[in-house]
C-alpha cells in the first residue's frame, strides 16, 4: 500500500498544453481546419516543431480515420483537411502530439451533417390576383456528391 501511496504521490500533469480550436459540425465530403497549438504550460510560451496528429473515430464501426499530420512550425497553426464522407452522426475527434515522453490528446464529440436548402420561385415577382403563376423547384446541396 506505501508503493501505491507513493506512485500516485510523485504524478505530476505534463508540462505542456495542447490547445484546439475549431467547429463542433462538419459537412462530410467538404473542406474543414483547425488551429492548434502546443504551449509550454509554465511559461506559457508556444513550441514549435512537435508532431500532430488529427483522426477521426466512428464508434459504430470502431474505423478510425487520420485526418492530418503535421508539425506545428512555429508552435501554432491551421491545418486543413477534407472531412470523409461518411454518415450523418455523431463521431468522435481526437487531436494528440507528442513532447518527448508526454503525450497529449484531445477526444471531443462532433457531428457530421448534410445540409439541404429548398428555394422556390415563381415567374413573377409579385403575385397579383387572377393571373396565372409558374412555380418552379430546386433543391440547392452545399456539397456536390
Amino acid at each position: 500500500m506505501g508503493g501505491f501511496h507513493i506512485y500516485y504521490r510523485s504524478l505530476a500533469p505534463s508540462p505542456y498544453d495542447l490547445r484546439v480550436l475549431g467547429q463542433q459540425q462538419w459537412r462530410p465530403g467538404s473542406r474543414a481546419a483547425l488551429h492548434v497549438g502546443v504551449y509550454n504550460r509554465s511559461s506559457g510560451q508556444r513550441l514549435p516543431g512537435v508532431p500532430v496528429r488529427i483522426a477521426l473515430w466512428n464508434g459504430s464501426t470502431g474505423h478510425s480515420q487520420v485526418l492530418a499530420r503535421f508539425d506545428t512550425a512555429r508552435g501554432d497553426g491551421a491545418q486543413s483537411f477534407t472531412v470523409p464522407n461518411w454518415r450523418d452522426g455523431e463521431y468522435e475527434l481526437h487531436v494528440s502530439s507528442r513532447v518527448g515522453i508526454h503525450r497529449q490528446e484531445i477526444a471531443r464529440p462532433l457531428k457530421l451533417r448534410r445540409e439541404w436548402k429548398l428555394m422556390l420561385s415563381s415567374d413573377k415577382p409579385v403575385y397579383q390576383v387572377k393571373k396565372p403563376v409558374v412555380r418552379s423547384k430546386e433543391a440547392i446541396s452545399p456539397v456536390s456528391q
